[in-house]
């Protein structure tokens, strides 16, 4: 399919996910009031994570919001719009509507394996977080606390690298100078030699 047959089908799209929202939004609504009854009732409540996902359904992805930029970029602008992890498919269908131009070296039906790829490789930037079927990329901003963990242990290795690469420079130093000492030792060895071989030349001669 060429490129411009895909930009047609793009306003359709992009509409629709107008439409999805809004139904996203009744259906939020409908929740709140379960969760009403439900406190009334003395029960538990049953969706707990309803204003974080209100927040992202009232926010609009433009049809050109990813055009042009950065696969790293995009996602992690998608992330912040969300302000939480989202899975591989999140991530999809959000570039897809924000008009992400995809590298010509993925094919579609590849797309999701991509994603999924690139993102978990780049562990500077996105912390992949699995719990149990539960399978999603974020930044590291929403989890200070693992942050600061991974920076703490990353400072420990770097330090336990240099440390060692301190130790086989002294080694090294060492055996050059022992190396050093070892030639010096065979040199004077050698000059006492000669000079004990002339001594008895001199001794023959004065005999």
């Amino acid at each position: 399919m060429s490129n411009e047959t895909t930009e047609i089908f793009k306003p359709a799209i992009a509409k629709l996910y107008e439409v999805l929202n809004e139904h996203q939004a009744k259906v939020i609504e409908t929740q709140k009031a379960i969760n009403m009854m439900c406190s009334y009732a003395g029960d538990d409540i049953p969706f707990k994570d309803i204003d974080d996902n209100l927040a992202f359904s009232s926010s609009k992805i433009s049809p050109d919001e990813f055009y042009g930029k950065s696969f790293t970029g995009s996602v992690r602008d998608f992330l912040n719009k969300k302000k939480k992890a989202a899975s591989a498919e999140e991530i999809l269908e959000a570039l897809k509507k924000g008009g992400f131009m995809f590298p010509d070296s993925w094919k579609e039906r590849d797309y999701l394996r991509h994603i999924a790829t690139t993102l978990s490789k780049n562990k500077d930037d996105f912390a992949y977080i699995i719990n149990g079927e539960f399978k999603a990329f974020g930044l590291w901003e929403f989890y200070p606390e693992k942050a600061k963990e991974r920076k703490k242990v990353a400072k420990e290795g770097t330090a336990k690298d240099n440390k060692e690469a301190g130790t086989n420079e002294v080694n090294t130093d060492n055996d050059l100078e022992g190396e050093i000492g070892a030639s010096t030792d065979d040199q004077s060895l050698t000059e006492t030699n000669i000079l004990n071989k002339e001594k008895g030349i001199g001794e023959s001669a004065s005999q």
